[in-house]
C-alpha cells in the first residue's frame, strides 16, 4: 500500500535556506517520484484481473455490454415519485 508518509517526510526534508526556485524544483521531483510509485502499484493491480467489489469478478457480469456503475443506474433510472 502507497502511504503519504514519504513525500510528506521528503517534502519536508526540503531546506528553507535554499532559494524558492531549488525548493519547488525539489518538490516537483518528490511528487513525481511519488507519483510514479502510484503508477506503479495501480499498473499491477491492473495486470492482475484485481477488481473493486465482490461482484466485480469475469463471471459475475454475462454479454458483451459493459456493466453500468451506480451512478449511471441512478440517472437512467424511471422517476417513481410524482412532482407536486
Amino acid at each position: 500500500m502507497i502511504g503519504t508518509d514519504r513525500i510528506l517526510r521528503d517534502v519536508a526534508s526540503i531546506s528553507l535556506d535554499e532559494p524558492l526556485d531549488v525548493r519547488l524544483a525539489e518538490a516537483a521531483e518528490a511528487l513525481h517520484a511519488h507519483m510514479e510509485r502510484m503508477g506503479t502499484v495501480l499498473g499491477a493491480l491492473h495486470a492482475s484481473g484485481h477488481r473493486r467489489g465482490p461482484d466485480r469478478t469475469p463471471d459475475a457480469h454475462s454479454g458483451d455490454q459493459p456493466r453500468q456503475d451506480h451512478r449511471a443506474r441512478s440517472v437512467t433510472a424511471p422517476a417513481t415519485a410524482s412532482p407536486n
